[in-house]
């Protein structure tokens, strides 16, 4: 669910980089990804996920402002998928050290491997600091990352594109 949403995300500023950022000229296409995809994309699991995997958080514009835009969304999924406020405060600790990329998660060959292994199976290898031997994050981020998404909501969107321009089509789908 991160990747669709990472490459979603990139999508559209490639679109918007193509009309040199004239809002007049890429805004129909953006709102037309917008309206098909906003109650899909805005689901919370998308931004946990997304957070969750490091290279598409760390390969954003803003990574500081990418994480603070979808922390809501991983707290909602934190607090609905564990109720013990002790596991949620432990999970929140252990964030923190992810997303500054501290202890293991600093480590050389574990930045490398962000775009080398498929997030679950980097979770599984190197979800768990040594030092804190807390795998609480791990489980959680193997349960949201092993969800899968359905493809139905992709076929209504293809037969609303359907009904845009070639042009806009064929720009959109070359930045895809």
């Amino acid at each position: 669910m991160g990747y669709i949403y990472d490459a979603m995300e990139r999508a559209k500023n490639k679109i918007m980089d193509h009309f040199n950022y004239r809002d007049r000229d890429y805004r129909p296409i953006l709102d037309i990804i917008d309206r098909r995809w906003g109650s899909q994309m805005s689901s919370p699991l998308y931004s946990a996920a997304y957070i969750l995997i490091l290279a598409c958080l760390f390969a954003s514009v803003d990574p500081a402002e990418a994480l603070t835009m979808h922390m809501v969304g991983f707290i909602d999924v934190l607090e609905r998928m564990i109720s013990d406020r002790g596991e949620q405060d432990k999970i929140s600790t252990l964030l923190d050290f992810y997303t500054k990329s501290e202890g293991i998660f600093s480590r050389d060959i574990v930045i490398r491997h962000w775009t080398m292994k498929l997030p679950t199976d980097w979770w599984a290898a190197y979800g768990v600091d040594p030092n804190r031997k807390d795998p609480a994050l791990k489980k959680m981020a193997m349960k949201i990352l092993g969800l899968t998404c359905s493809a139905s909501g992709c076929e209504r969107n293809w037969s609303t594109f359907e009904a845009v321009s070639l042009d806009c089509l064929v720009i959109v789908l070359f930045f895809l």
